[in-house]
């Protein structure tokens, strides 16, 4: 994603910024921007990179498709959205959703220490308890 940013996608700055005073007596703040610009472009117009880094940086922009980083940017989204996730009013055992089964036993140090309580246990499935708040 920092390639499309960085690369394709232009920001303007904000450059001034003044309180108006209206006759009304009410004030409103008016903005100044400066001409939208990528990152690489404010880069660029600078001495901060050596010049061979900016040939480097330069030739990776010019291989690079924007139309078709950004379909893959979203393909991999779309991709991330459809993973199953938490239903509303189903309980869930969370711990043993970021491990595999292999990992969870009495061996677990995780579980000798109880520090997760019932979630762990076999308890009611979802929660975990401590002590220091109250029901």
């Amino acid at each position: 994603m920092w390639l499309y940013y960085n690369f394709f996608q232009p920001v303007m700055h904000l450059t001034e910024k003044t309180v108006v005073h209206q006759e009304n007596g009410t004030t409103r703040v008016k903005r100044r921007h400066d001409r939208a610009q990528t990152p690489f472009d404010r880069l660029w117009a600078t001495a901060a990179i050596w010049p061979r880094h900016r040939q480097q940086l330069d030739a990776w922009r010019d291989q690079t498709n924007p139309r078709q980083l950004r379909r893959e940017i979203h393909d991999l989204l779309e991709h991330i959205f459809s993973l199953p996730r938490a239903r509303p009013g189903v309980p869930e055992n969370v711990y043993q959703t970021l491990m595999p089964a292999t990992e969870i036993g009495p061996d677990n140090p995780l579980e000798r220490s109880g520090r997760f309580g019932n979630i762990i246990r076999g308890g009611q499935t979802g929660t975990c308890t401590n002590s220091s708040r109250s029901p």
